[in-house]
């Protein structure tokens, strides 16, 4: 597998999710049905939210494919949702709540586990029984080995008729991997608490900073979640499905706590009496509250899945991510199911799906809408995960894939942001085929308020550097095309690319891939954080081959000319210190994934050479160029790893040599070759045919207990054949442990600088065996091409376009682009060459037009992300018949960008799309009460809240009079006063808003708001609202009820025209986010091709098909019945939430920015915003106005047209 491989002796078993729930389909339109894969899935949260918060519960389909690398994960989840299926009468929640969360279990529960858990077993005998079973339609097994490992999990669950011995026995284990947690708990949080459920009781999180800390300290003394521990049973037995089988290793993770996979603001937020999810009861004041709406949500969510559960098919996989996306890949490129894939790293298993389902007739999705990778990123290298998934999503305008990262905190999110993808974060996403689609809108309707209050928390703390300083959470949409503007330009372009270019960018990501092994750079930096970092490399260099796999297919390049330079490079690049010995490994996975054809590899496998190895390899008939080694390590050898403790050990990587035998590769005649993609397994070897036939193999009956057991570690890695026929007899084989900071530490003393852990002649056929492929496989283990439907370059309609990519070779990142129109056409040609004028109009942020004076109709360039025309440069060749149109990228926080370009919509078949605005089914929101005596006081967080919209560098335009808020600042101070003035925490309190532009008419849109109500997945609240933007033809009617809004029954929203632009563009957005109706076959949005209908004032920007369509219970306090009813009919519901600033593009507001006022001036760059300068050096001040702060001189050059209109010279 394209990852290094690490000693997986310390695991830990993440039963319990760590980060907030989300809706799986809050991205997708409510017309889809969805097609979803969770990768790294680990619990039921998301599954019972999505079946409770979707927006289309009653007319979408969920087909969802789980996948994890733990089968005791997908054997409970899968107990979990029968247990809730069969609970028709709702009476054994409590039970189930126990079964899933608790350590301990009283008896009705364990007994409720037992006959379930039997249960599931008898129906798991055979794949035919399952499928005739009570849950064979709802739920599948994805291959053979899944279903078995799943029921072994469910055979030890159900054990009850033990000797007293054996039960002894069985609870003594039980106990012990209790006791092994608790330690593992002690070791490493103490007496503390993590913070992470901050990010659960968002956006209320300061309120529940001690609660959150005491439910975790109360759950793991108790094992429960019960409220009084007083009244547990004293005879509760240990829940099995928290504990490791005999077989297994893991320890469970000390951060468990059941509660952090729920939304738990609404422990603490006042909900009026008709609220969903409001607590039996009511809310609490001691720290159990937060069960208590745990508990809510769970018997909420279960009730949901179980009212939609015909909606539903569940598929679940057991093993490695990463070769589960990269056999579905095989799948989809091959029609076979046999991938040559092992299950995971340490399994000689390799993974065969059934052929009934994933063949071309069968049911399986081998694509998906939406692919969640959870936080596997974190685990398995963002670079190894995105080449793995991208090519599984759908290329439609309406997919996504979302990644997470919770990591060791980092001074700034846009620097990790580049560090994640191993370059410039929009360079390699564009290499990647992904659109991160809040990096360029800079908008989000999702909160990030919890992560600034931990970045807070972390700083006023004043943890020192290299100190855990806790985690951040970044999640990312990504989108395969961006979509906007005109559908039927939105079509993926190969990326043409100058060969040097592409190899520098190779080269720089190369570079930053192996940054771990840059020894100058690490003692340049030396830290606790840099060691932990280059402790835990995430990438081999298999990687980097899939990498390049990858892309190939995606660019327009010389290609081989490109790929001899990066080897070149690679080979002589002296940063990488180990750089030359790791040659031969990428050489190998270049071979085998077809990326490069490398004559240096059969150099040595010619017949003289063979000649060497007459006892082995050099005796087949037929060599390779790559073979493949097995090892055969002593379990002596590997016998002391056992006796470190985990915190000792960690999770060390591991590696094969093959070198010189009796001399060091630095002297005269030493050399060394390093293979890091290696594979683990535990097992008796056995061969059929002599090492000398071409059909020798390698058979491994493997051993279940692994670690815990006697047979022999058998290590499998590829090799080039002319490495092995190199010097046979004088060159051996060794098996060892990576070089980093923390593996040197822990065991140079035991082994050596070298860090060897077995040393064996490479032609010792008792320790080394070489076959054709690896054990058990028929060829080596597919990587698929990435083959997306890219539009057609060749002529048409007189022209063709190309897109380049323009290289910035200071930064090694793409920068912009060159999009070419090669002109064919008579009529064309003739036009250029008579010298008429050439024209840019931008159509959208992607598209640009181009005219030719005297031709009507306009050449289009689309591009992949926003570009922009005004700083363009336009190159002629009116001879050869071509133009060239030089783009940058469009930069809003720079001001070289697009306002209004936030929450873009497309008409996707005639019908509005939204990008990057979660959908909402507002019905299953919490409705917070904003009528009590006590409200005001109980919404303070709210404040907070909605100020956290803002950017640190927005903050300064909103609060330094010297210099001019833009729009966007503007319109989310709009947004700001209504909810303040609706909730009466600041000013009169009111229902109805205007936007009122004095200079352009006066009021264009009112705004009547029913109630406020808590959005649990992004964090925030949302205005349940009526919008009425004022036509001409409908101001007659609308007389009576706009003279009822006199005297103070509207407030006054002080617009601007570039705001009001603003709300213009995302008004539709926001009544398309909530929508229950269809659109008809007549809707304007389809008749005009337009969204919105219009900018202009008097004139309808929203379509009529669901104007006055409300709930019941719709109303509008301080407005009569009568006046309501005259408006209803023109006005269409819509959700108004805060916008936010997107944190990795922008740092955002921080509570410390309200603190400390007078140094808000030195936050950010006027300019670009960002919070330092090149190289990290401090800002510079304006010397004029000593107000303002640049990051470079560029900035402030390039800002002075704008800022000497305030700049004043001080006084000081």
């Amino acid at each position: 597998m394209p990852r290094p491989t690490a000693i997986n002796l310390v695991t830990f078993f993440y039963p319990i999710g760590n980060t907030p729930c989300v809706c799986l389909t809050q991205d997708l339109p409510p017309e889809d049905d969805a097609r979803i894969l969770l990768l790294g899935c680990g619990d039921i949260r998301n599954i019972l939210f999505t079946a409770y918060a979707d927006a289309a519960p009653l007319t979408r389909s969920m087909d969802i494919t789980s996948c994890d690398h733990e089968d005791a994960i997908i054997a409970r989840n899968v107990l979990a949702l029968t247990l809730m299926l069969d609970d028709v009468s709702d009476q054994q929640h409590s039970s189930i709540w126990q079964i899933y969360y608790h350590f301990y279990l009283d008896d009705k529960s364990l007994k409720l586990l037992q006959v379930q858990a039997k249960k599931l077993s008898h129906l798991a005998g055979t794949i035919e029984s399952w499928k005739a079973g009570a849950y064979g339609k709802l739920m599948a097994f994805c291959d053979e080995d899944t279903r078995r490992m799943v029921k072994q999990h469910w055979d030890e669950y159900a054990v009850s008729d033990l000797s007293k011995n054996e039960q002894v026995k069985h609870d003594n284990r039980l106990k012990a991997s209790f006791e092994a947690a608790q330690k593992m708990k002690r070791d490493r949080v103490g007496s503390s608490f993590p913070l992470t459920g901050l990010r659960s009781t968002a956006p209320v999180s300061l309120h529940a900073t001690t609660d959150t800390g005491k439910i975790y300290a109360h759950y793991w003394k108790h094992g429960s979640t019960d409220r009084n521990p007083t009244l547990l049973p004293k005879n509760r037995r240990l829940n099995p499905t928290f504990a490791p089988m005999e077989t297994e290793t893991f320890t469970l993770h000390y951060g468990t706590d059941p509660q952090l996979g729920f939304p738990l603001a609404t422990a603490y937020i006042p909900f009026t009496k008709e609220s969903p999810l409001l607590m039996e009861g009511g809310t609490k004041s001691d720290f159990h509250r937060i069960t208590d709406a745990a508990r809510t949500h769970f018997q909420a969510w279960a009730k949901s899945f179980r009212k939609s559960a015909e909606k539903f098919t569940l598929r679940f996989f057991v093993g490695d991510a990463i070769g589960f996306c990269h056999t579905l890949q095989h799948i989809n490129s091959s029609g076979n199911v046999n991938s040559n894939w092992y299950r995971t790293k340490y399994t000689i298993q390799t993974i065969n799906l059934y052929p009934e389902d994933y063949n071309s007739s069968g049911s399986a999705h081998s694509v998906f809408n939406v692919i969640d990778t959870s936080n596997l990123l974190d685990h398995l290298g963002s670079l190894n995960v995105l080449v793995a998934a991208a090519p599984l999503l759908e290329r439609g305008v309406a997919s996504i894939l979302y990644t997470e990262s919770l990591v060791a905190r980092e001074t700034n999110r846009k620097d990790y942001m580049d560090k994640l993808l191993c370059g410039s974060f929009p360079t390699m996403a564009l290499l990647l085929g992904l659109v991160p689609i809040e990096y360029w809108t800079g908008a989000t309707a999702v909160s990030n308020a919890a992560e600034s209050m931990l970045d807070i928390s972390t700083s006023v703390a004043g943890v020192p550097e290299g100190v855990n300083q806790g985690q951040m959470y970044c999640r990312i949409v990504w989108k395969p095309v961006l979509a906007c503007g005109d559908p039927s330009d939105i079509m993926e372009r190969k990326l043409h690319f100058d060969a040097k270019d592409l190899a520098n960018l190779i080269h720089h990501t190369y570079r930053a891939m192996f940054e771990h092994e840059d020894h100058m750079k690490t003692l340049a930096s030396l830290s606790m954080r840099t060691i932990r970092v280059n402790s835990c490399p995430y990438y081999n260099r298999g990687s980097l081959a899939a990498f390049l796999r990858f892309i190939k297919p995606r660019v327009v390049t010389d290609w081989d000319s490109m790929m001899e330079l990066v080897l070149d490079r690679i080979a002589g690049d002296g940063s990488i210190m180990m750089g030359l010995s790791y040659y031969n490994d990428l050489c190998a996975h270049v071979s085998l994934m077809q990326v490069h054809d490398i004559p240096g590899l059969s150099v040595g496998c010619q017949p003289s050479d063979a000649a060497k190895f007459k006892n082995g390899l050099g005796a087949w008939k037929s060599l390779p160029t790559v073979v493949c080694m097995t090892l055969v390590v002593p379990r002596a050898k590997i016998e002391f790893i056992r006796k470190l403790t985990p915190n000792q050990l960690g999770s060390p990587n591991v590696l094969c040599t093959i070198q010189a035998a009796s001399a060091s590769q630095f002297s005269i005649g030493g050399w060394q070759e390093i293979f890091a993609d290696v594979h683990l397994t535990f097992g008796e070897l056995t061969t059929e045919a002599e090492a000398t036939d071409d059909e020798h193999k390698v058979l491994i009956k493997e051993d279940p207990l692994g670690w815990k057991g006697k047979c022999p570690l058998l290590v499998t890695f590829n090799v080039p054949s002319w490495v092995v026929l190199r010097d046979p007899s004088k060159t051996v084989v060794t098996f060892g442990v990576q070089s980093t900071p923390q593996s040197v530490g822990t065991f140079m003393k035991s082994l050596g600088l070298t860090l060897t852990i077995d040393t064996t002649k490479l032609q010792d056929n008792n320790t080394v065996h070489i076959t054709k492929f690896p054990p058990h496989c028929a060829g080596f283990a597919s990587i698929s091409t990435f083959s997306p439907m890219f539009k057609d370059e060749e002529t048409k309609n007189g022209f063709k376009i190309t897109i380049s990519a323009n290289i910035e070779q200071s930064t090694r990142s793409i920068c912009g682009f060159t999009g070419r129109l090669d002109l064919h056409s008579e009529n064309l040609t003739a036009t250029l060459k008579a010298g008429f004028k050439v024209v840019l109009t931008q159509l959208s942020p992607t598209t640009i037009a181009v005219t030719l004076e005297n031709h009507l109709l306009p050449l289009k360039l689309t591009f992949p992300v926003p570009v922009q025309s005004s700083k363009s440069r336009t190159r002629i060749a009116r001879k050869p018949s071509y133009i060239e149109v030089i783009v940058p990228f469009a930069d809003h926080v720079s001001n070289q960008g697009f306002t209004n370009f936030m929450f873009p919509l497309l008409l996707r078949n005639h019908v509005p799309m939204i990008s990057n605005m979660p959908y909402l089914n507002l019905g299953c929101l919490p409705i917070i009460d904003t009528t009590s005596k006590t409200s005001t006081k109980s919404l303070e967080w709210l404040t907070s809240l909605i100020s956290h919209q803002f950017s640190a560098r927005e903050l300064l335009q909103r609060d330094t009079e010297s210099i001019e808020a833009g729009p966007r600042t503007n319109f989310k101070d709009s947004i700001f006063s209504i909810f303040m003035h609706y909730t009466g925490i600041q000013g009169a309190k009111c229902s109805v808003f205007g936007l009122n532009d004095a200079e352009h008419g006066g009021v264009q849109i009112i705004i009547l708001v029913s109630r406020m109500l808590l959005d649990m997945a992004s964090h925030t609240v949302v205005l349940d609202c009526a919008v009425l933007p004022l036509t001409h033809e409908m101001m007659g009617e609308l007389v009576p009820f706009l003279g009822s809004l006199g005297n103070g029954g509207m407030v006054m929203i002080k617009v601007k025209q570039e705001e009001m632009k603003i709300w213009r563009e995302v008004l539709p957005a926001m009544v398309e986010r909530c929508r229950v109706w269809k659109h008809i076959p007549s809707c304007a949005y389809k008749t005009s091709g337009k969204i919105p209908l219009s900018a202009q004032n008097g004139v309808a920007l929203i379509c009529s098909c669901g104007a006055g369509k409300y709930p019941d219970n719709f109303s509008i306090a301080g407005v009569a019945k009568s006046n309501w009813a005259m408006a209803r009919k023109f006005a269409t519901r819509a959700a108004l939430s805060p916008i936010f600033a997107v944190n990795y593009v922008e740092r955002p507001f921080q509570l410390r920015d309200l603190l400390e006022k007078d140094e808000m001036k030195i936050l950010v760059c006027r300019k670009c915003g960002k919070d330092h300068g090149g190289g990290g050096k401090a800002l510079s001040k304006c010397a004029r106005c000593l107000v303002v702060w640049y990051c470079s001189p560029e900035c402030q050059r390039a800002d002075w047209k704008e800022h000497k209109k305030t700049c004043k010279a001080s006084e000081a």
